[in-house]
């Protein structure tokens, strides 16, 4: 027998040693001296009692079993896994906000807006790509910019769609990331007869703060109208779940509390909170490196980020999930594609020509593909040195890679974002849910 490559031994607050199986998702509360035997590698040191949970757990495995393998096998399962064909669509990428932090540089580096015969490269695309790859369900999100400038192009494709799955036996479904500002009642009336489960708005702060960060072209503030459009999305909850983004950093983390009070009394009990982190940005309308929290920083920031949420009702304390793949964008069958019909994995590729995996065709051909696509199809962060040997792999999937693409100018490194140390608050949070 030997030890797990994924078992991970850290302290709670109360000097207590907690042990975790990324691999497994087994967590188990040790003692001191099972610890030690654990990280110097001595099984003949753990009580006896305990070897046969152990096993069963996966924290002891036959010294013939291959843990790559494994996690190899599963993220390759995940990444050509053809059920499901999903598209990233952006409407266009003009934007009604002024964002500080943007990193499509608010819309004004490019104001392409999508027409319908670009819009109608992609229905015939995704139709074409769906009955190829016999897919059983479409998913299409909506963004931009600001999609709801474009609004009528989206209900085209949507509704297209949502019209072509019907009659072929698939199942459709759409979500939107807005900014808010321009939502209506009419607007979400048509997002829900086209089965839309998601929309995504982001909100900074309270007030003051949000307008700050968060601005009109022209200056003006956005938070009051965004507030009233949360509200009205309340009498939407059996239908859209409505997730609100808080994107933090230095300069309003000390804000999310007051924001939260003021969500609560405004009766918004049904949406989510998802904290994003900002990060550096080529193209943001500011410079804001020094306003970024580092990794490290984070091991203690979003767990008090996740408490507050978690207070407020508007969240759960996350707990430790498996994930094979980063993100969705990993898949074969995911694609980002933009109001000129250029082709991306990732929606903060578009615009760069070195990350283009292809073009549409007026007849919804992908045409061009360069070797940016195999490349990024190539991934594997099992046998990359930086991720091969991590123990937090399997709750990873080797992170973002445009992470890794800014730090080391290529695909294939660690694109480490918010595990190591998060992880263990997890599996604390994990315990405290079964006590």
């Amino acid at each position: 027998m030997k030890f797990s490559q994924y078992n991970i031994v850290f302290e709670n607050h109360s000097k207590e040693y907690i042990l975790f199986n990324s691999l497994t998702g087994n967590i188990f509360q040790i003692t001191d001296m099972v610890a030690k035997a654990i990280e110097s590698n001595e099984i003949s040191n753990l009580p006896t009692e305990l070897i046969s949970p152990f096993i069963q757990a996966g924290i002891l495995i036959d010294d013939d079993k291959d843990e790559h393998k494994i996690v190899s096998y599963f993220f390759n399962k995940s990444k050509f896994n053809s059920i499901v064909l999903s598209a990233t669509i952006l409407l266009t990428l003009a934007c009604n906000f002024r964002c500080k932090y943007c990193y499509e540089g608010a819309g004004e580096i490019s104001k392409d807006f999508m027409d319908e015969a670009m819009a109608d490269s992609i229905i015939e695309f995704l139709k074409k790509r769906a009955q190829k790859m016999n897919v059983k369900y479409i998913y299409i999100m909506l963004f931009g910019g600001e999609p709801l400038l474009n609004f009528k192009i989206g209900l085209y494709i949507v509704e297209s769609l949502r019209d072509f799955c019907q009659s072929n036996g698939m199942i459709f479904s759409c979500g939107i990331i807005t900014n808010g500002f321009l939502l209506s009642k009419s607007i979400l009336d048509k997002l829900e007869s086209n089965y839309c489960k998601m929309i995504q708005i982001t909100v900074d702060g309270p007030l003051e703060v949000h307008n700050a960060r968060r601005p009109l072209k022209d200056g003006g503030g956005t938070y009051t109208r965004i507030l009233q459009n949360l509200i009205l999305l309340e009498n939407y909850k059996d239908s859209m779940q409505t997730i609100i983004r808080i994107n933090v950093d230095k300069t309003n983390k000390s804000g999310v509390s007051r924001l939260l009070q003021d969500l609560k009394a405004a009766g918004i009990k049904n949406a989510c909170i998802d904290f994003g982190i900002i990060r550096e940005s080529d193209n943001a309308c500011e410079d804001y490196t020094m306003r970024c929290f580092s990794e490290e920083e984070l091991t203690t920031i979003l767990p008090s980020l996740w408490e507050e949420a978690a207070i407020s009702k508007l969240a759960n304390r996350p707990i430790p999930s498996r994930r094979w793949t980063y993100c969705g964008l990993y898949n074969d069958n995911a694609f980002t594609i933009s109001p000129t019909g250029e082709v991306y994995k990732c929606w903060e590729m578009v615009g760069d020509l070195r990350h283009r995996i292809g073009k549409l065709d007026k007849d919804g051909s992908m045409i061009d593909i360069p070797t940016a696509f195999f490349d990024w199809m190539a991934i594997d962060p099992v046998n990359e040195d930086q991720c091969g040997m991590c123990k937090y792999l399997p709750v990873c999937g080797g992170g973002c890679r445009m992470i890794s693409y800014r730090k080391y100018n290529n695909y294939h490194a660690a694109g480490c974002a918010k595990i190591k140390g998060l992880i263990e608050r997890q599996c604390l949070n994990y315990i405290q849910t079964k006590l």
